[in-house]
């Protein structure tokens, strides 16, 4: 059975070929996730409310703003991706995760995606020195782990027979035992 959570964090460096600071690639990546591909577009409105660290609600021109100024500033660009299975949440409760899960940054944005198969969101953050590994691999474990305990609460929250809850607790209870025993986890869907 696939992760039912997953937090991955991937950054690259502000700067052109020649070295300049650059903020050109941030912003394509801000007009991605806000707006998405060509054909995916509604009418020139955003995908999704953009929030900061405080769960503040931006429009799409203050997040810009922010980013383009703080990519500057910055010798980091971090971009995280959150995603769960089986239920929707609300962008709120992607927001929640991401406080619970005591990112390396004092400032962030996020946007969330309700429109493909699987409920996610895009974060951007940005910092003078690259994040240990280590950092990475805690913050996406914590991430994961607020993930799930979102995911757990909506589903007993859902109108759903007691059947089906007992079906999916016994198949994640499977899952937890076939990966005690032995099995390897997949490191790479971690990051």
């Amino acid at each position: 059975m696939a992760a039912k959570a997953i937090a991955r964090m991937r950054y690259f460096r502000n700067l052109t070929q020649k070295g300049t600071p650059s903020n050109s690639q941030v912003q394509r990546s801000m007009h991605y996730y806000g707006y998405g591909k060509p054909e995916q577009r509604h009418d020139g409105e955003t995908r999704g409310a953009w929030y900061d660290q405080n769960g503040d609600v931006r429009s799409y021109g203050a997040a810009l703003a922010w980013v383009k100024g703080t990519a500057l500033r910055n010798k980091y660009t971090f971009t995280m991706l959150l995603s769960v299975k089986d239920v929707r949440l609300a962008p709120e409760a992607f927001v929640a995760a991401m406080q619970m899960s005591q990112p390396p940054f004092s400032q962030w944005r996020l946007i969330a995606h309700d429109d493909t198969a699987y409920a996610h969101a895009h974060v951007i953050a940005f910092s003078n020195r690259p994040i240990p590994k280590r950092m990475i691999v805690g913050w996406s474990s914590r991430a994961r782990g607020a993930l799930e305990a979102l995911r757990l609460t909506q589903i007993q929250q859902l109108d759903r027979a007691p059947s089906q809850v007992a079906s999916l607790a016994t198949l994640e209870q499977t899952e937890f035992v076939r990966r005690s025993a032995g099995a390897e986890c997949d490191i790479a869907n971690a990051l």
